[in-house]
Protein backbone atom coordinates (compact mmCIF):
# COMPACT_ATOMS: atom_id res chain seq x y z
CA UNK A 1 0.00 0.00 0.00
CA UNK A 2 0.94 3.27 -0.66
CA UNK A 3 1.54 5.81 2.71
CA UNK A 4 1.62 9.10 2.29
CA UNK A 5 2.69 11.47 5.03
CA UNK A 6 1.05 14.86 5.52
CA UNK A 7 3.41 17.48 7.10
CA UNK A 8 2.01 19.16 10.03
CA UNK A 9 1.70 22.90 9.60
CA UNK A 10 4.25 23.13 12.32
CA UNK A 11 6.95 21.15 10.76
CA UNK A 12 10.24 21.09 9.19
CA UNK A 13 10.29 20.04 5.94
CA UNK A 14 13.38 18.40 6.75
CA UNK A 15 12.54 16.73 9.70
CA UNK A 16 10.05 14.46 7.77
CA UNK A 17 12.93 12.21 6.97
CA UNK A 18 12.51 10.84 9.99
CA UNK A 19 8.74 10.13 9.05
CA UNK A 20 9.96 8.29 6.05
CA UNK A 21 12.15 6.71 8.12
CA UNK A 22 9.53 5.12 10.30
CA UNK A 23 7.22 4.01 7.55
CA UNK A 24 10.11 2.80 6.02
CA UNK A 25 11.27 0.96 9.28
CA UNK A 26 7.34 -0.74 9.41
CA UNK A 27 7.42 -1.90 5.93
CA UNK A 28 6.50 0.90 4.00
CA UNK A 29 7.84 0.54 0.72
CA UNK A 30 6.12 2.84 -0.75
CA UNK A 31 5.97 6.69 0.83
CA UNK A 32 5.22 9.63 -0.23
CA UNK A 33 5.07 13.24 1.50
CA UNK A 34 2.57 16.03 1.46
CA UNK A 35 2.98 20.01 2.08
CA UNK A 36 0.63 21.80 2.33
CA UNK A 37 2.41 25.52 3.86
CA UNK A 38 2.96 26.49 7.63
CA UNK A 39 0.90 28.24 10.18
CA UNK A 40 2.81 30.97 11.05
CA UNK A 41 0.03 32.92 13.41
CA UNK A 42 -1.27 35.56 11.13
CA UNK A 43 -4.20 33.96 9.99
CA UNK A 44 -3.05 32.37 6.70
CA UNK A 45 -1.15 28.75 5.57
CA UNK A 46 2.43 30.12 3.99
CA UNK A 47 4.14 28.03 1.81
CA UNK A 48 7.58 27.84 1.31
CA UNK A 49 8.31 26.26 -1.95
CA UNK A 50 11.97 25.11 -0.78
CA UNK A 51 9.92 22.62 1.01
CA UNK A 52 9.58 20.45 -1.82
CA UNK A 53 13.07 19.96 -2.75
CA UNK A 54 14.09 19.44 0.75
CA UNK A 55 10.86 17.02 1.60
CA UNK A 56 12.09 15.37 -2.16
CA UNK A 57 15.66 14.75 -0.31
CA UNK A 58 13.89 12.29 2.09
CA UNK A 59 13.93 9.80 -1.15
CA UNK A 60 9.70 10.08 -2.04
CA UNK A 61 7.61 11.60 -4.27
CA UNK A 62 6.15 14.77 -2.97
CA UNK A 63 2.78 16.02 -2.76
CA UNK A 64 1.38 19.22 -2.93
CA UNK A 65 -1.89 19.99 -1.22
CA UNK A 66 -3.10 22.72 -3.25
CA UNK A 67 -6.62 23.31 -1.79
CA UNK A 68 -5.66 23.36 2.35
CA UNK A 69 -2.29 25.74 1.61
CA UNK A 70 -4.65 28.22 0.79
CA UNK A 71 -6.67 27.67 3.76
CA UNK A 72 -7.29 30.57 6.57
CA UNK A 73 -7.47 28.93 10.07
CA UNK A 74 -10.26 30.04 12.10
CA UNK A 75 -10.67 32.83 9.21
CA UNK A 76 -14.90 32.35 9.13
CA UNK A 77 -15.42 32.66 12.72
CA UNK A 78 -15.73 29.14 13.81
CA UNK A 79 -14.51 27.05 10.85
CA UNK A 80 -11.34 27.45 8.79
CA UNK A 81 -11.80 29.91 5.72
CA UNK A 82 -9.35 30.62 2.30
CA UNK A 83 -8.78 31.76 -0.51
CA UNK A 84 -9.74 29.77 -3.46
CA UNK A 85 -8.31 32.30 -6.44
CA UNK A 86 -4.79 31.25 -5.30
CA UNK A 87 -4.99 27.57 -5.69
CA UNK A 88 -3.97 28.00 -9.37
CA UNK A 89 -0.94 29.95 -8.37
CA UNK A 90 0.43 27.90 -5.47
CA UNK A 91 -0.44 24.67 -7.70
CA UNK A 92 1.60 26.36 -11.01
CA UNK A 93 4.53 27.73 -8.44
CA UNK A 94 4.42 23.63 -7.20
CA UNK A 95 4.65 22.44 -10.39
CA UNK A 96 7.38 24.81 -11.52
CA UNK A 97 9.15 23.92 -8.23
CA UNK A 98 8.52 20.05 -9.44
CA UNK A 99 6.95 18.59 -7.13
CA UNK A 100 5.75 14.71 -8.22
CA UNK A 101 1.76 15.25 -7.43
CA UNK A 102 -1.11 17.68 -6.71
CA UNK A 103 -4.00 16.90 -4.38
CA UNK A 104 -7.21 19.13 -5.03
CA UNK A 105 -9.91 19.30 -3.39
CA UNK A 106 -13.11 19.28 -5.64
CA UNK A 107 -16.99 19.22 -5.34
CA UNK A 108 -20.15 20.36 -7.83
CA UNK A 109 -20.78 22.48 -5.48
CA UNK A 110 -18.34 24.39 -3.28
CA UNK A 111 -20.93 26.56 -1.61
CA UNK A 112 -22.45 23.33 -0.14
CA UNK A 113 -19.52 21.24 0.64
CA UNK A 114 -19.61 20.17 4.60
CA UNK A 115 -15.89 20.68 5.43
CA UNK A 116 -13.23 23.25 3.17
CA UNK A 117 -16.27 25.01 1.02
CA UNK A 118 -13.85 28.24 1.07
CA UNK A 119 -11.15 26.52 -0.44
CA UNK A 120 -12.26 23.79 -3.14
CA UNK A 121 -12.48 24.04 -6.62
CA UNK A 122 -15.60 23.83 -8.37
CA UNK A 123 -16.04 20.60 -11.23
CA UNK A 124 -14.99 23.33 -13.87
CA UNK A 125 -12.39 25.13 -12.12
CA UNK A 126 -10.37 21.85 -11.68
CA UNK A 127 -11.43 21.17 -15.66
CA UNK A 128 -10.03 24.57 -16.62
CA UNK A 129 -6.75 24.39 -14.01
CA UNK A 130 -5.51 21.14 -14.75
CA UNK A 131 -4.64 20.76 -18.20
CA UNK A 132 -2.83 23.62 -17.69
CA UNK A 133 -0.63 22.33 -14.69
CA UNK A 134 0.04 19.11 -17.15
CA UNK A 135 0.97 21.38 -19.64
CA UNK A 136 3.39 23.20 -17.44
CA UNK A 137 4.47 19.92 -15.78
CA UNK A 138 5.73 18.94 -19.31
CA UNK A 139 7.63 21.85 -20.21
CA UNK A 140 9.71 21.90 -16.69
CA UNK A 141 10.46 18.38 -16.99
CA UNK A 142 11.33 18.36 -20.68
CA UNK A 143 13.50 21.08 -20.69
CA UNK A 144 15.05 19.83 -17.34
CA UNK A 145 14.25 23.36 -15.15
CA UNK A 146 14.71 21.17 -11.78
Amino acid sequence: RVVNIKKGQFMDPGLMCAAVKKARAAGGTRVMLTERGSFFGYGDLVVDFRAIARMADCGCPVVFDATHSVQQPGGAGGSSGGQRRFVGPLARAAVAAGVDGLFLEVHPEPERALSDRETQLSLEQAGELLPRLVELADYVRDRKLI
